[in-house]
């Protein structure tokens, strides 16, 4: 029940989306997207907010939630939703280093994450400071992991935004000794394998170069990491947010023309999620996504599940033209069923007011989606 609602309902990262397409069109050259302005690597972090939250949400975001709390019922419903989730992992041991099949820590850095989330923002919304211990025992304990399985780097990836996420939203609530014990893990465990990924000493860092959803999940979890230490290890957060940004638009050209993906819809919804959690990150941190968010079909994916679910709930995966048993990272547990939860959007707003994704879908909260957006089109969506 916990996982469910955490995987539905939590104030999670982020999101976006809108718009169709069933076929990839050949990826434009480089020398085409103008829209991109990336900054040397010298200079990347020139405009980084100073200061806590700076990834995912700013400081206007809480007082802004707690304020939409009281004066809507609806999230005040999930509120409570989320609080009484926030309960149940506040009985339940903190996570353990465990890779069941012999490759993959990928369940545990994912629950590290939610029950992060999930703490953070009841600590934040409430004050309750049982949430705040209980998010410290999570980490703690994944911080002293022997490593975070960078062989599979999903799972770095993964564990490196969790720790991010911990590390900037309850900042000013950590002893120095807790800052350092956080810092260090996401340095030592997440961005330096990152960085070995990235030039190439590593193996596991072919992801690098891969055009499917390993790339942004992987490059976003990283830059989340990166970000809420960028103003205390400098040079490795600038090397690691610098690369990430050339390796993105590998992955973020298979939207075009018009939005599909072509690893059908369980996957766009890992894929995507983290592609926007990145960009989000990137503006609220540094004020800019330079320009990865004007890729051609980007603006529209959000459609995609639409044109692949029929009425039944049943998908139509793109590979293969047959019913999908149940795609490997959709939000419904249900064989066959992708009703993957509306993304709202951050920032920047999309170009068009987001719409449900599928009937029957489940909202996935986001505090940061309840901030004032920059048009009243954007904010209606956000919290529809």
């Amino acid at each position: 029940m916990i996982d469910r609602l955490m995987h539905r309902a939590t104030p999670c990262l982020l999101p976006l989306v809108v718009a169709p397409a069933f076929c990839l069109m050949p990826a434009p050259a480089r020398a085409q997207e103008r829209f991109l302005a990336f900054p040397e690597q010298s200079h990347i972090l020139d405009t980084l907010r100073p200061g806590h939250p700076r990834v995912l949400i700013t400081p206007d975001t809480w007082p802004t939630v707690r304020a939409k709390i009281e004066s809507d019922p609806r999230l005040a419903g999930w509120h409570k939703q989320l609080l009484a989730g926030a309960d149940e992992v506040l009985v339940q041991p903190p996570s353990k280093y465990e890779i069941p099949d012999g490759l993959r820590l990928l369940s545990t850095s994912r629950r590290v994450l939610g029950r992060v989330q999930l703490l953070a923002y009841a600590f934040r919304t409430t004050e309750d400071g049982r949430y705040l211990d209980r998010a410290w025992a999570e980490l703690a304990a994944a911080a002293a992991f022997p490593d975070w399985n960078p062989r599979h780097f999903l799972d770095t990836g993964e564990m490196t935004a969790a720790f991010g996420i911990g590390y900037d939203w309850l900042f000013d609530q950590w002893s120095d000794e807790q800052r350092a014990t956080l810092r260090d893990a996401i340095l030592k465990l997440g961005l330096t394998p990152g960085q070995q990924s990235y030039e190439g000493r590593e193996r596991y860092g072919w992801w690098v170069k891969a055009h499917h959803n390993w790339n942004q999940v992987c490059n976003g979890g990283l830059a989340l990491g990166a970000l809420a230490i960028a103003d205390e290890a400098p040079d490795l957060a600038a090397e690691v947010l610098h690369a990430g940004l050339e390796s993105l638009p590998l992955a973020m050209r298979e939207f075009a023309p018009d939005g599909g993906w072509g690893e059908g819809p369980g996957y766009w919804h890992y894929a995507t999620t983290y592609n926007v959690e990145h960009l989000a990150a990137l503006q609220t941190a540094l004020g800019s996504d330079f320009g990865l968010s004007e890729f051609p079909g980007f603006s529209g994916t959000g459609e995609f599940p639409i044109f692949v679910t029929a009425p039944s709930g049943k998908t139509l995966t793109t590979r293969t033209g047959t019913r999908a048993r149940s795609a490997p990272h959709s939000s419904s547990g249900s064989p066959g069923n992708s009703r993957s939860p509306t993304l709202p959007p951050l920032r920047p707003p999309l170009r068009r007011p987001l719409r449900s994704m599928s009937s029957g879908h489940r909202k996935r909260l986001s505090p940061s989606a309840w901030q004032p957006s920059r048009s009243t089109d954007t904010l209606r969506a956000s919290v529809s």
